[in-house]
């Protein structure tokens, strides 16, 4: 398991670490710096994915007593952890989406961390994995409705209204 877990973060090191630093021959070859945009998201889920992959360093998992308070082992659909794990999604998504990140690029990438960190327990559970990618989906349909809000508050005109006497 852990042999695997290594070759993961390999893998991710190999394919991230190119677009953060760039060698000298990619430095001579590139005519025009990339869009800030897609350094942006290129930043943005390089984080969270560095950070979901460093349990493997800090291992936190239930299963060693690092549970929060009212945690059991059982892993249920309506649990505590639900709620960290959803809420946390939700959170991270709307900070990228904030931040400039392309909805789906923000959902797809807090997703694919909450896989990773699952992935790096020592008790993986498809649940949290799955309240990880609801969380985000809900942030990416929160941030919809906001933006169809303000659009249509723009699109109103505005009245005057006349002034008494």
């Amino acid at each position: 398991m852990a042999r695997g877990l290594h070759r993961l973060v390999g893998v991710l090191a190999l394919g991230v670490a190119p677009s953060i630093v760039p060698s000298p021959a990619a430095a001579q070859r590139a005519a025009a710096p990339p869009e800030p945009r897609l350094r942006r998201e290129a930043l943005f889920l390089t984080a969270i994915t560095a950070a979901a992959a460093s349990n493997i360093v800090l291992h936190y998992h239930h299963a060693a007593g690092d549970a929060p308070r009212g945690v059991d082992g059982e892993d249920r659909w309506l649990a505590p952890d639900k709620a960290l794990h959803g809420g946390g999604s939700y959170a991270l998504t709307l900070v990228g989406i904030d931040a400039g990140i392309r909805p789906w690029v923000a959902t797809l990438g807090v997703c694919v961390a909450g896989g990773v960190f699952e992935a790096t327990q020592a008790r993986a559970s498809g649940k949290d994995a799955v309240t990880n990618c609801a969380g985000a989906a809900l942030a990416w349909g929160t941030s919809k409705l906001f933006q169809r809000r303000a659009a249509a508050a723009r699109a109103r005109p505005r009245t005057v209204a006349a002034g008494g006497g």
